[in-house]
């Protein structure tokens, strides 16, 4: 049995601002930002009760990123009962960027469970030079079949904004997730926010049972 690692009730107020990085290896895959965790790749971990009101922003040009309100990304987790207030924004050229008012990327068997979210939730890519801009009220992107995104809530105050600028590559906007890859689960969430979506495809899930 894996090994679990806990992170429960951590809060964060103020600001997450990410810029001028240079990147030192051209191997290293993405750039993971979060308001209480940037990334995570190993063993399981459970994030439970954390609470996020900072604005988390990236004004770096470049690479790839995901970024989000609790967690940036991961590959296995249980994300439950958080909390996202702060705005989480992208607004510069990226190669690819996934943006979650809870988490922005997770390719892993990880189940996000009775979170909400009231930040606006914004990636726009001001020149073509994006190929993958994915913006959701949850979570920008959920690729795996063994994921799980239920319960959970989008208010009203979560605008999610996704303009890639050009109609040559692929973007998406959603109320609960802007990218759903490889058929994860979706079910007893809601959405209440206002989705802009520019040159993108939208999935506005006002409320879901078992997409």
């Amino acid at each position: 049995e894996a090994e679990v690692q806990q992170l429960v009730d951590a809060s964060k107020t103020g600001q997450v601002s990410v810029a001028n990085l240079e990147l030192f290896e051209s191997n290293t895959e993405a750039f993971a930002v979060g308001g209480i965790v940037g990334g995570h790749q190993g063993k399981t971990i459970t994030v439970k009760s954390c609470h996020n009101e900072a604005e988390v922003k990236c004004t770096f040009s470049g690479g790839t990123f995901n970024i989000g309100g609790i967690l940036g990304q991961t590959k296995r987790s249980t994300i439950q009962e958080c909390v996202n207030k702060g705005a989480v924004t992208i607004s510069q050229n990226t190669q690819n960027c996934r943006v979650g008012g809870i988490i922005g990327f997770t390719d892993g068997a990880s189940k996000i469970s009775k979170c909400q979210n009231s930040g606006a939730v914004t990636n726009t890519q001001p020149n073509s030079c994006a190929k993958y801009a994915m913006a959701g009220g949850i979570a920008g992107v959920v690729n795996n079949a063994n994921a799980v995104v239920e319960e959970c809530v989008n208010d009203a105050t979560g605008t999610v904004t996704a303009n890639l600028n050009t109609d040559n590559n692929y973007s998406g906007a959603g109320g609960i997730v802007g990218s759903l890859e490889n058929k994860p689960t979706l079910k007893k969430n809601s959405n209440y926010g206002k989705i802009v979506a520019v040159n993108t495809d939208v999935t506005d899930i006002t409320q879901n049972y078992a997409l």
